[in-house]
């Protein structure tokens, strides 16, 4: 168990499954040693290993089981451990959800008008990874971009997950059309961002960009397959720029270790 918590190597997408994790495996100890499964007795298996937990990551309602004073004991311990990044091994499981280009359609509010054009709205079936995307639009020529552009995915009427800078990224140039050339991104997010069932998530384009033609695209299949089932991806909206979405299944993840798990 220290071995593999403390390895630099070792990352979780949601520090809280870590968490939830260390106190199942603290329950199964106390069993295995016959010892009463009592609070007490699981918080003393555990707390060898606090110290590898990224305290800053847990919101305090989410891990209420474990007492401030451990909290704070073992704060400010945890450095070496790297943040969640995407392992590039992994791109060779990851299947791509298409959009169609609906040719002569695009985006038609202008972007002086909207701070955030909301380029694709969707629910899925299942538990999934998003870990990057690929992104058309006419750029007039000479465009101008702003310090703060990018692709923001967030769950509706909740927080923003993800705020994906288009900064540096390297566009590749397409046919010319008169003043505008087709501009295309393929992106991997630096960790894949989790979607669950149940809610709506937006995905908004940053409209600090000058002069750009947003195409409407079009869902092309609702489900993609993989090794483990059928993902199911449903959008809600209109979709604008979007042509693929790269995403991975994902197993339902345990957020939080509080009182009422025992």
């Amino acid at each position: 168990m220290e071995y593999i918590l403390k390895h630099k190597w070792f990352n979780m997408e949601n520090e809280g499954t870590v968490l939830s994790c260390l106190k199942e495996w603290a329950t199964n100890e106390c069993c295995s040693r016959c010892l009463t499964l009592s609070r007490e007795n699981i918080l003393s298996l555990m707390e060898p290993f606090l110290k590898y937990i990224i305290w800053k990551n847990i919101p305090q309602n989410q891990r209420t089981f474990v007492p401030n004073y451990l909290v704070e004991k073992y704060n400010d311990i945890s450095r070496f451990r790297r943040n969640f990044r995407f392992p590039p091994s992994l791109r060779t499981r990851i299947k791509s959800l298409k959009f169609i280009i609906e040719l002569g359609a695009f985006h038609t509010e202008s972007s002086f008008r909207i701070r955030l054009m909301e380029c694709l709205k969707f629910n899925v079936a299942s538990h999934i990874f998003i870990a990057g995307f690929k992104i058309i639009g006419l750029f007039q020529m000479e465009v101008s971009f702003f310090d703060n552009s990018a692709l923001i995915l967030g769950r509706e009427g909740s927080k923003t997950l993800l705020h994906f800078s288009f900064n540096s990224l390297p566009w590749t140039d397409g046919r010319k059309i008169g003043n505008y050339t087709w501009r295309e991104l393929v992106a991997y997010f630096p960790y894949p961002v989790r979607v669950d069932p149940f809610s709506n998530y937006i995905f908004k384009i940053n409209c600090s960009m000058l002069q750009v033609k947003w195409p409407k695209t079009l869902q092309e299949k609702t489900v993609v397959y993989t090794d483990v089932g059928p993902l199911g991806f449903t959008s809600l909206s209109q979709c604008y720029g979007i042509t693929q979405l790269f995403i991975l299944p994902a197993a339902p993840s345990r957020r939080v270790c509080n009182d009422d798990e025992s």
